[in-house]
């Protein structure tokens, strides 16, 4: 009529402590944690040199590209003074700054 289910039988292994096999377990767990912690500061620093070189690369460029325009405008203006349609502005030019302490190497430079 009515069946009975026979019980179910596990399989059963005593466990027994080892205290080793816990403390490897523990070390285990925390050079993964350490693994873990170097590796998230390994990428923040990446991360911030990545930021830190680009704005610095970007200061940089416009440092140069000021310098360099600077130095263009400049070297066009005494090229103008110099070699431009008035003979009298360079010949007034060229004396007064001949008689400055860093002009006699400013006028050589263009004469």
């Amino acid at each position: 009529m009515f069946e009975v289910e026979k019980p179910r039988r596990f399989h059963y292994e005593p466990r027994f402590y080892d205290p080793e096999k816990e403390k490897w377990e523990a070390l285990k767990k925390k050079y993964a944690i350490e693994q873990e912690k170097k590796a998230r500061k390994n990428a923040l620093i990446k991360k911030v040199l990545r930021i830190s070189g680009k704005y610095l690369g970007r200061v940089m460029a416009t440092a140069v590209l000021t310098l360099v325009l600077v130095l263009a405008g400049f070297y066009t203006f005494l090229g103008i003074i110099m070699k431009g349609p008035s003979p009298h502005l360079r010949n007034q030019f060229v004396p007064s700054v001949m008689e400055s302490s860093a002009g006699g190497v400013l006028a050589r430079m263009i004469l």
